[in-house]
């Protein structure tokens, strides 16, 4: 008789995958010796919540199984704990005797819910921006990361911001080698974005020139992103790959033009599958600006998309949220043409993944 747990090498994300089996035979050759041994009951407890049982149904059999998808989010960052409790019914003809046998098993397994939120200084901290060759000094409505900070960290992620003035490729790349959530704030175009080392306020009050500037590309380059993240997942699909990273779920590049086309999901969201669907992609998406964004809109925008994320809205609902909020002049003519989801169109960030906008409610954690 055994009872066993099945999952990854870690959790993380809303994608999670969790079984508990159970195996019954006759014990040949032990005192007292059983006829029959059968389950009769198999649940699977995630976190202290028993969340499926397994009933015989019929005849009983000598196995059983039962599966769950989960969401990490759920729970603290730490650790979380699945259990497997299996009930057995054991008994012989000569002479006459049965009982019942309970075998438990249990899996410790690492949360890894982390957010690597990157916001230039001139954004984020103090608003200044070099336009149409003059000076324009923003106000809080520029901000962007220090807005998504406490959502993140109200639905259990870790989270790290970096604003510092003059944060660099090196900066992005120790943030981006180990996280689930990206968010990076800044001016960009199609295959490329700024780091912060060409920050206005270098420059201010004289005119600016880019004499500073480094440019992230997407895939190519010396300062490229897809190699770092082929290396951070390494080799192996998630949640089993060598490294122990995790995918990233939600990559946010909140820049004009950046997602204009596909090179920021095709740079940040390697392998584009996972153990259990592979070869398709599930609960990952990366999501950009198709046009040049309003900074006087950030935080409206940022705030309605971020708090739809957290309430189990998935990347397309939550866009859809965000066209709505963003009412700028040069507002596109639909959400498609605002913000690109490139990937899952049904990644969620909170509450269970289904694949879809339904059927479940938005604030259940496992189906």
């Amino acid at each position: 008789m055994n009872a066993g747990i099945s999952t990854g090498n870690y959790a993380s994300g809303t994608n999670c995958r969790g079984t508990a089996t159970c195996g019954a035979a006759a014990e040949a050759g032990v005192t007292p010796y059983w006829d029959t041994v059968v389950f009769t009951e198999l649940t699977l407890g995630i976190g202290g919540s028993a969340i499926k049982t397994v009933l015989p149904g019929g005849r009983p059999g000598p196995f059983a199984s039962t599966t769950a998808v989960w969401d990490s989010t759920h729970f603290a960052p730490g650790s979380v704990l699945l259990t497997a409790d299996a009930t057995f019914h054991l008994a012989k003809y000569s002479p006459p005797d049965s009982k019942d046998v309970t075998v438990h098993a249990e899996v410790s397994v690492p949360i890894k819910n982390l957010a690597a939120l990157y916001g230039r200084y001139d954004m984020d901290v103090s608003p200044l921006c070099w336009t149409n060759n003059q000076w324009d000094v923003g106000d809080a409505s520029w901000n962007g990361s220090g807005l998504v900070a406490p959502i993140l960290e109200g639905i259990n992620h870790v989270v790290n911001v970096v604003t510092d003035q003059g944060w660099n490729f090196g900066s992005l790349a120790s943030g981006l080698n180990n996280c689930s959530v990206v968010y990076v704030h800044t001016h960009g175009a199609t295959t490329y974005f700024w780091t912060d080392t060409n920050d206005f306020h270098y420059f201010y009050p004289g005119a600016f020139n880019n004499s500073l500037d480094q440019d992230v590309y997407a895939t190519q380059g010396p300062y490229a992103l897809k190699p770092m993240r082929l290396n951070a997942i390494g080799s192996g699909l998630p949640p089993f790959n060598s490294t122990g990273n995790p995918p990233i779920t939600i990559a946010f590049m909140d820049a004009c033009d950046t997602g204009t086309d596909n090179s920021f999901a095709d740079a940040l969201l390697p392998p584009y599958t996972n153990y259990y669907s592979n070869p398709n992609i599930e609960d990952q998406a990366e999501l950009g600006y198709s046009f040049t964004f309003l900074l006087s809109r950030t935080s409206a925008v940022d705030t309605v998309f971020w708090h739809a994320l957290s309430e189990g809205k998935t990347a397309d609902e939550a866009r859809q949220e965000a066209y709505g909020a963003y009412q700028g002049a040069n507002t596109p003519q639909d959400y498609e043409h605002f913000l690109h989801v490139w990937g899952d169109f049904y990644s969620r960030l909170h509450g269970v993944y289904t694949g879809s906008a339904v059927p479940l409610a938005q604030t259940a954690w496992y189906r």
